[in-house]
């Protein structure tokens, strides 16, 4: 309503002013009500929307979250995988140089064995001709020992036969006797051992036309 109109109003009808008055007032509390009731849906509509904005944020910001420790849950299992992979290749190479250090054994250990066995054969060999040797030696003892018992035994054969052709005499001639008792008996005691001596180198010289290695062998013992 316009002050116009208000001023060219009659004085006598003042309750219709008052009555517009109040239309006014009410069409203007209508405005403001419902200017007020379209900003609280506004509002209200402004805080959905932020509420909503609110919870994907919220959302994006817990996906996030799950990505980052996805990602390092990652990066962890990662770590360890490259350091289970670098320990499998220490170990790859660890298998390979024992692999090689054992061939290279192997090869040290064949070289000793090639050098090994020529000696072993020879020394096998040496052992088969000491046995062989020894074996000759005690042959060669054997004899060696029938040669001097048989040599003991001609021996004392020989004195028996000495003995038995020149008999020692004592008191043979008693006048000579009573001048010098032991001339006689040193005489023919000498005259005895000096054949028994001949028949001695006699019989050696028999063995040595005999037995020549033997009696060399028994000179070499003696």
């Amino acid at each position: 309503m316009s002050p116009a109109v208000r001023v060219g109003a009659a004085p006598s009808a003042p309750g219709r002013g008052a009555r517009v008055a109040a239309a006014a007032a009410a069409e203007e509390a209508v405005v403001a009500w419902r200017e007020l009731r379209g900003r609280a849906a506004a509002l209200a509509a402004a805080a959905e929307e932020r509420s909503a904005l609110a919870r994907r944020i919220e959302a994006a910001l817990e996906v996030r979250r799950e990505a980052l420790r996805q990602a390092e849950a990652l990066g962890d299992l990662r770590r360890r995988l490259d350091l289970q992979r670098a320990r499998e290749e220490e170990a790859v190479v660890g298998r390979r140089r024992a692999a090689e250090a054992v061939e290279r054994g192997k090869e040290r250990v064949q070289e000793q064995i090639e050098r090994v066995l020529p000696l072993s054969r020879a020394l096998t060999a040496a052992y088969q001709r000491v046995q062989a040797a020894k074996q000759a030696l005690s042959g060669d003892k054997a004899r060696l020992e029938d040669l001097q018992r048989l040599l003991r035994t001609r021996q004392q054969c020989m004195v028996g036969q000495v003995a038995a052709l020149y008999p020692v005499r004592v008191f043979h001639d008693l006048p000579r006797h009573a001048e010098n008792p032991l001339a006689d008996t040193n005489e023919h005691f000498q005259g005895s051992v000096e054949h028994f001596q001949r028949k001695i180198e006699h019989f050696q010289e028999h063995m040595e036309l005999m037995y020549p290695a033997s009696l060399n062998l028994l000179k070499c013992v003696v």
